[in-house]
């Protein structure tokens, strides 16, 4: 099983627009692609099944117990399986990394880079390192800085990314809207959905996981029941 888990530093800073390219560059190259909404919620499960043509479940440790996510988890039969995470990487019962340590995920963790470009790769090696701290194993396999503000900015980033040794996928100049407000009406009908999921924006994502190393888009198969197991 193959795929990444769509992480973020907080709330807000682009997890929805990040996974909704990743499920249409994907569907549009032709692979299936199963995806996964970490926690209870509903409007962004709508969003995945707009785009993909499939079913999205949600995982959710605390609901259903370590057990039901790894079940739930091997009903996918997919070439790709992309799971959105929730709130920050560390906020809950059932938080995103808890959710990643369980499945064995590889995480992008997607970062606000809005005025800052040094604080950026700070951010990044706190999370890897914060890590060390917790009972969650995480393996942070890329870095997508949004809301970059300039050319210069962007290469700045890059250059920090480098010299940190953390892997960044992409920058965005923004991530605006939020999946409460745009939810309301078809992929194919909606403005301001049809901008947050450019084909551009898909299509680019889309070759930074291709081009990716398999060995680190990989589920740790020994967290990963088979199909049949109840």
């Amino acid at each position: 099983m193959k795929g990444v888990l769509i992480g973020g530093t907080r709330t807000g800073v682009g997890k929805t627009t990040i996974t909704l390219a990743l499920l249409k560059g994907l569907s549009k190259a032709g692979y299936q692609v199963q995806s996964f909404k970490l926690g209870p919620g509903f409007v962004d499960v709508k969003l995945h099944e707009r785009l993909t043509g499939r079913p999205c479940y949600n995982l959710d440790a605390f609901l259903m117990g370590e057990t039901g996510v790894k079940r739930d988890l091997a009903k996918a039969k997919a070439d790709f399986v992309i799971i959105e995470g929730a709130s920050g990487v560390f906020t809950g019962a059932s938080s995103t990394a808890r959710i990643a340590d369980i499945i064995g995920a590889p995480m992008i963790l997607t970062v606000d880079a809005s005025a800052s470009s040094e604080s950026v790769a700070a951010t990044v090696l706190g999370f890897m390192q914060y890590a060390s701290h917790t009972p969650h194993e995480l393996r942070i396999v890329g870095v997508v800085a949004t809301r970059v503000g300039s050319d210069k900015h962007i290469e700045d980033i890059r250059r920090l990314s480098r010299e940190s040794g953390f892997r960044l996928w992409v920058s965005f100049e923004g991530t605006s809207g939020s999946a409460a407000v745009i939810q309301a009406s078809p992929v194919d009908e909606n403005p301001q959905l049809q901008m947050l999921v450019s084909l551009r924006s898909a299509k680019i994502l889309t070759l930074h996981l291709l081009w990716a190393p398999e060995q680190s888009l990989s589920f740790l198969p020994c967290l990963v029941p088979s199909a049949g197991h109840t």
